[in-house]
Protein backbone atom coordinates (compact mmCIF):
# COMPACT_ATOMS: atom_id res chain seq x y z
CA UNK A 1 0.00 0.00 0.00
CA UNK A 2 3.16 2.21 -0.30
CA UNK A 3 2.37 5.47 -2.43
CA UNK A 4 4.51 9.09 -3.14
CA UNK A 5 2.63 11.57 -1.68
CA UNK A 6 0.67 14.17 -3.97
CA UNK A 7 3.16 17.54 -4.15
CA UNK A 8 1.98 21.39 -4.60
CA UNK A 9 2.69 23.93 -7.03
CA UNK A 10 4.59 26.44 -5.23
CA UNK A 11 4.02 30.61 -5.64
CA UNK A 12 0.22 30.46 -5.92
CA UNK A 13 -1.09 34.16 -5.27
CA UNK A 14 -4.63 34.04 -2.45
CA UNK A 15 -7.54 34.41 -4.18
CA UNK A 16 -11.46 34.59 -3.63
CA UNK A 17 -12.66 31.36 -4.95
CA UNK A 18 -15.79 29.11 -3.43
CA UNK A 19 -14.17 26.33 -5.64
CA UNK A 20 -11.23 26.58 -3.38
CA UNK A 21 -10.39 24.62 -0.28
CA UNK A 22 -7.64 26.42 1.86
CA UNK A 23 -5.68 24.38 4.61
CA UNK A 24 -3.32 25.46 6.91
CA UNK A 25 0.35 25.25 5.96
CA UNK A 26 2.02 23.42 9.15
CA UNK A 27 6.04 23.32 9.61
CA UNK A 28 6.53 19.95 10.35
CA UNK A 29 7.42 16.40 8.93
CA UNK A 30 5.59 15.97 5.54
CA UNK A 31 4.34 11.98 6.16
CA UNK A 32 2.38 9.13 4.05
CA UNK A 33 1.32 6.85 7.16
CA UNK A 34 0.11 3.69 6.25
CA UNK A 35 -2.09 1.08 8.62
CA UNK A 36 -1.96 -2.25 8.23
CA UNK A 37 -3.77 -4.60 11.00
CA UNK A 38 -3.62 -2.30 13.69
CA UNK A 39 0.30 -1.07 13.11
CA UNK A 40 1.14 2.04 11.96
CA UNK A 41 4.38 3.28 9.44
CA UNK A 42 5.27 6.67 8.42
CA UNK A 43 7.49 6.99 5.34
CA UNK A 44 8.58 10.60 4.53
CA UNK A 45 8.05 12.69 1.82
CA UNK A 46 11.73 11.30 -0.09
CA UNK A 47 10.30 7.93 0.91
CA UNK A 48 12.21 6.96 3.76
CA UNK A 49 10.78 4.88 7.08
CA UNK A 50 10.82 7.35 9.99
CA UNK A 51 8.15 5.56 11.80
CA UNK A 52 10.97 4.77 14.49
CA UNK A 53 12.20 8.38 15.35
CA UNK A 54 8.37 9.12 16.76
CA UNK A 55 6.98 6.38 19.00
CA UNK A 56 4.29 8.40 20.58
CA UNK A 57 2.71 8.09 17.26
CA UNK A 58 2.51 4.30 17.27
CA UNK A 59 -0.76 4.62 19.14
CA UNK A 60 -2.42 5.94 15.85
CA UNK A 61 -4.19 3.38 14.49
CA UNK A 62 -6.03 3.23 18.11
CA UNK A 63 -7.69 6.21 17.12
CA UNK A 64 -8.80 5.52 13.47
CA UNK A 65 -12.53 3.46 12.44
CA UNK A 66 -9.78 1.87 9.97
CA UNK A 67 -7.88 -1.47 9.54
CA UNK A 68 -5.92 -1.20 6.33
CA UNK A 69 -5.12 2.73 4.53
CA UNK A 70 -3.12 4.99 3.50
CA UNK A 71 -3.36 8.79 5.24
CA UNK A 72 -1.17 11.79 4.23
CA UNK A 73 -0.55 14.27 6.88
CA UNK A 74 2.05 16.51 8.68
CA UNK A 75 4.39 15.20 11.66
CA UNK A 76 4.44 18.51 14.01
CA UNK A 77 5.26 19.48 17.44
CA UNK A 78 2.64 21.80 19.14
CA UNK A 79 0.63 23.60 16.91
CA UNK A 80 3.07 23.26 13.70
CA UNK A 81 4.08 26.41 13.84
CA UNK A 82 7.52 28.19 12.43
CA UNK A 83 7.94 29.22 15.82
CA UNK A 84 8.01 25.12 16.73
CA UNK A 85 10.04 23.79 13.51
CA UNK A 86 13.19 24.06 15.44
CA UNK A 87 11.84 21.58 18.17
CA UNK A 88 10.33 19.07 15.04
CA UNK A 89 13.58 19.30 13.40
CA UNK A 90 15.70 18.24 16.29
CA UNK A 91 13.70 15.07 16.46
CA UNK A 92 13.89 13.71 12.80
CA UNK A 93 17.60 12.12 12.66
CA UNK A 94 17.87 10.95 15.67
CA UNK A 95 19.08 7.36 15.71
CA UNK A 96 20.11 6.69 19.19
CA UNK A 97 16.93 4.78 20.86
CA UNK A 98 17.66 6.76 24.68
CA UNK A 99 17.40 9.70 23.08
CA UNK A 100 14.52 9.33 20.81
CA UNK A 101 13.17 8.06 23.96
CA UNK A 102 14.00 10.95 25.96
CA UNK A 103 12.83 13.39 23.01
CA UNK A 104 9.48 12.34 22.80
CA UNK A 105 8.85 12.69 26.25
CA UNK A 106 10.32 16.39 26.08
CA UNK A 107 8.93 17.44 22.71
CA UNK A 108 6.08 15.23 22.19
CA UNK A 109 4.79 15.39 18.18
CA UNK A 110 1.33 14.81 17.05
CA UNK A 111 -0.22 13.74 13.83
CA UNK A 112 -2.32 16.80 11.74
CA UNK A 113 -4.04 14.35 8.75
CA UNK A 114 -5.53 16.27 5.66
CA UNK A 115 -6.15 13.79 2.67
CA UNK A 116 -6.57 9.98 2.51
CA UNK A 117 -5.43 8.46 -0.49
CA UNK A 118 -6.15 4.91 0.40
CA UNK A 119 -9.48 3.50 2.92
CA UNK A 120 -9.73 -0.34 3.53
CA UNK A 121 -7.56 -1.04 0.76
CA UNK A 122 -9.83 0.42 -1.45
CA UNK A 123 -7.22 2.92 -3.87
CA UNK A 124 -9.21 6.69 -3.79
CA UNK A 125 -6.70 8.02 -6.13
CA UNK A 126 -6.90 9.19 -10.04
CA UNK A 127 -5.84 5.14 -9.94
CA UNK A 128 -8.74 3.99 -8.38
CA UNK A 129 -11.92 4.86 -7.37
CA UNK A 130 -10.99 8.66 -8.38
CA UNK A 131 -13.31 10.17 -5.20
CA UNK A 132 -12.89 14.15 -5.17
CA UNK A 133 -10.94 16.02 -2.39
CA UNK A 134 -14.24 16.42 -0.31
CA UNK A 135 -15.43 13.20 -0.40
CA UNK A 136 -12.50 11.96 0.74
CA UNK A 137 -12.01 14.77 3.90
CA UNK A 138 -15.68 13.70 4.48
CA UNK A 139 -14.59 9.77 4.78
CA UNK A 140 -11.40 11.29 6.88
CA UNK A 141 -13.76 13.50 9.03
CA UNK A 142 -15.54 9.71 9.90
CA UNK A 143 -12.49 7.61 9.80
CA UNK A 144 -10.57 9.77 12.48
CA UNK A 145 -11.92 9.15 16.77
CA UNK A 146 -10.67 12.03 17.90
CA UNK A 147 -7.47 11.34 19.47
CA UNK A 148 -6.52 11.52 23.17
CA UNK A 149 -6.15 14.89 24.99
CA UNK A 150 -3.27 15.92 24.28
CA UNK A 151 -4.12 15.55 20.26
CA UNK A 152 -2.11 12.03 19.09
CA UNK A 153 -4.36 12.39 15.75
CA UNK A 154 -6.52 15.01 14.57
CA UNK A 155 -7.58 16.26 10.93
CA UNK A 156 -5.60 19.15 9.65
CA UNK A 157 -7.27 22.82 9.80
CA UNK A 158 -9.16 24.21 6.77
CA UNK A 159 -11.46 26.80 5.91
CA UNK A 160 -14.34 26.67 3.05
CA UNK A 161 -15.47 29.54 2.57
CA UNK A 162 -13.33 30.63 -0.48
CA UNK A 163 -11.59 33.44 0.75
CA UNK A 164 -7.96 32.98 0.29
CA UNK A 165 -6.55 36.10 1.27
CA UNK A 166 -8.38 36.40 4.89
CA UNK A 167 -7.62 33.09 5.27
CA UNK A 168 -3.92 33.20 4.57
CA UNK A 169 -3.40 36.72 6.28
CA UNK A 170 -5.15 34.21 9.62
CA UNK A 171 -2.20 31.54 8.95
CA UNK A 172 0.37 34.55 8.91
CA UNK A 173 -1.56 35.96 11.95
CA UNK A 174 -1.38 32.73 13.80
CA UNK A 175 2.49 31.98 13.19
CA UNK A 176 2.05 29.80 10.77
CA UNK A 177 4.41 29.94 7.22
CA UNK A 178 1.29 30.00 4.68
CA UNK A 179 -1.40 28.03 3.35
CA UNK A 180 -2.20 24.97 0.95
CA UNK A 181 -4.84 25.53 -2.15
CA UNK A 182 -6.94 23.14 -2.96
CA UNK A 183 -9.31 22.40 -5.74
CA UNK A 184 -12.57 20.98 -3.88
CA UNK A 185 -13.34 18.72 -7.06
CA UNK A 186 -9.50 18.09 -7.53
CA UNK A 187 -8.11 14.28 -7.31
CA UNK A 188 -5.26 12.83 -6.10
CA UNK A 189 -2.10 12.29 -8.15
CA UNK A 190 0.60 10.16 -5.95
CA UNK A 191 3.97 11.28 -6.84
CA UNK A 192 2.85 14.37 -9.36
CA UNK A 193 2.99 17.65 -8.56
CA UNK A 194 -0.97 19.02 -9.66
CA UNK A 195 -2.43 22.61 -9.87
CA UNK A 196 -5.26 20.71 -8.35
CA UNK A 197 -2.87 21.59 -5.18
CA UNK A 198 -1.28 24.83 -4.78
CA UNK A 199 0.74 26.26 -1.55
CA UNK A 200 0.78 30.42 -0.77
CA UNK A 201 3.51 31.16 1.65
CA UNK A 202 6.08 33.82 2.46
CA UNK A 203 8.47 33.10 -0.53
CA UNK A 204 10.60 36.52 -0.30
CA UNK A 205 13.24 37.67 2.22
CA UNK A 206 14.98 40.53 2.43
CA UNK A 207 17.24 43.18 4.91
CA UNK A 208 15.61 45.81 5.51
CA UNK A 209 16.42 49.19 7.82
CA UNK A 210 14.44 49.65 11.32
CA UNK A 211 13.39 53.19 11.56
CA UNK A 212 10.96 53.16 14.45
CA UNK A 213 8.73 51.09 16.54
CA UNK A 214 4.79 51.21 17.88
CA UNK A 215 3.40 50.25 21.32
CA UNK A 216 2.68 47.39 21.41
CA UNK A 217 -1.32 45.83 22.49
CA UNK A 218 -2.81 43.19 24.78
CA UNK A 219 -0.17 41.36 26.61
CA UNK A 220 2.84 42.68 24.82
CA UNK A 221 1.31 46.47 25.42
CA UNK A 222 1.12 44.68 29.77
CA UNK A 223 4.97 43.44 29.60
CA UNK A 224 5.93 46.65 27.85
CA UNK A 225 7.16 44.90 24.60
CA UNK A 226 6.89 46.71 21.03
CA UNK A 227 4.11 46.00 19.14
CA UNK A 228 6.04 46.42 15.54
CA UNK A 229 9.06 47.44 14.12
CA UNK A 230 8.98 50.48 11.29
CA UNK A 231 10.41 48.75 8.37
CA UNK A 232 12.24 51.19 5.59
CA UNK A 233 14.55 50.32 2.53
CA UNK A 234 17.41 52.26 1.30
CA UNK A 235 20.88 53.66 2.97
CA UNK A 236 20.71 56.09 5.30
CA UNK A 237 20.37 59.39 4.57
CA UNK A 238 18.06 58.62 1.95
CA UNK A 239 15.89 56.13 3.80
CA UNK A 240 12.23 55.24 2.34
CA UNK A 241 8.86 53.61 4.37
CA UNK A 242 7.83 50.11 3.70
CA UNK A 243 5.53 48.73 6.08
CA UNK A 244 5.69 47.70 9.47
CA UNK A 245 6.23 44.05 10.95
CA UNK A 246 5.03 41.98 14.12
CA UNK A 247 4.93 38.80 13.67
CA UNK A 248 7.22 36.05 14.02
CA UNK A 249 9.04 37.17 16.67
CA UNK A 250 9.64 34.58 19.65
CA UNK A 251 9.85 36.30 23.48
CA UNK A 252 12.94 35.96 23.79
CA UNK A 253 12.85 38.23 20.51
CA UNK A 254 10.72 40.44 22.13
CA UNK A 255 12.52 41.38 25.12
CA UNK A 256 16.46 41.49 23.18
CA UNK A 257 15.29 43.82 20.23
CA UNK A 258 12.63 45.75 22.63
CA UNK A 259 15.72 46.71 25.17
CA UNK A 260 17.97 47.82 22.21
CA UNK A 261 15.55 49.88 20.58
CA UNK A 262 15.31 51.96 23.92
CA UNK A 263 18.99 52.74 23.56
CA UNK A 264 18.69 54.34 20.28
CA UNK A 265 15.79 56.03 20.21
CA UNK A 266 15.58 59.45 18.66
CA UNK A 267 13.09 62.80 18.26
CA UNK A 268 13.47 62.76 14.63
CA UNK A 269 12.26 60.89 11.76
CA UNK A 270 15.07 59.18 10.01
CA UNK A 271 13.43 58.74 6.39
CA UNK A 272 13.43 61.07 3.82
CA UNK A 273 9.71 61.77 4.14
CA UNK A 274 8.09 62.17 7.44
CA UNK A 275 5.78 58.93 7.02
CA UNK A 276 2.45 58.69 10.17
CA UNK A 277 1.93 55.60 11.45
CA UNK A 278 -0.22 54.26 13.83
CA UNK A 279 0.38 53.53 17.58
CA UNK A 280 4.40 54.64 16.72
CA UNK A 281 6.17 54.70 19.97
CA UNK A 282 9.53 56.40 19.11
CA UNK A 283 11.39 56.60 15.81
CA UNK A 284 15.41 54.75 15.86
CA UNK A 285 18.49 55.84 14.77
CA UNK A 286 19.43 53.47 11.84
CA UNK A 287 21.35 50.71 12.47
CA UNK A 288 19.23 47.48 13.43
CA UNK A 289 18.86 45.43 10.59
CA UNK A 290 16.59 42.63 10.44
CA UNK A 291 15.23 39.78 7.58
CA UNK A 292 11.89 39.54 6.82
CA UNK A 293 9.88 37.30 4.85
CA UNK A 294 6.74 38.82 2.68
CA UNK A 295 4.62 37.62 0.13
CA UNK A 296 5.42 39.99 -2.21
CA UNK A 297 5.04 44.15 -2.64
CA UNK A 298 1.99 46.07 -2.99
CA UNK A 299 1.42 48.38 -5.94
CA UNK A 300 3.14 51.45 -3.98
CA UNK A 301 6.05 49.60 -2.78
CA UNK A 302 5.06 48.49 0.92
CA UNK A 303 5.55 44.98 2.06
CA UNK A 304 2.07 42.09 2.14
CA UNK A 305 2.28 39.90 4.72
CA UNK A 306 5.52 40.35 6.18
CA UNK A 307 6.78 38.15 8.81
CA UNK A 308 10.38 38.87 10.98
CA UNK A 309 12.88 35.67 10.06
CA UNK A 310 15.90 37.29 12.08
CA UNK A 311 18.01 40.41 12.96
CA UNK A 312 20.78 40.72 10.74
CA UNK A 313 22.91 43.60 12.23
CA UNK A 314 22.32 45.43 15.57
CA UNK A 315 24.21 48.58 16.33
Amino acid sequence: MKLEPMLAEPGVKPRVDPSLLHEVKYDGVRTLFVVEDGHVTFWSRGGHDITAAFPELAEVPSHLKMQNGVGDGEIVVGNGTMADFNAISRRVHVQDPLKIRLRSRETPTNLRVFDLPVYERDDLTVNGVRLSLMQRRELLAATIRGGLPNGVVCMGDAGEFGDGAAFFRSCLEQGYEGMMVKSKAGLYYPGKRHPDWGKSKLEQTADFQVVGYTWGEGWRGERQLFGALVLSTGTPGNLQYCGEVGGGFTNEELETIGAHLRTIAVSQCPMVKLEKVEGLCSWVAPGLVVEVKFMDWTSDRKLRFPRFKAVRRMR
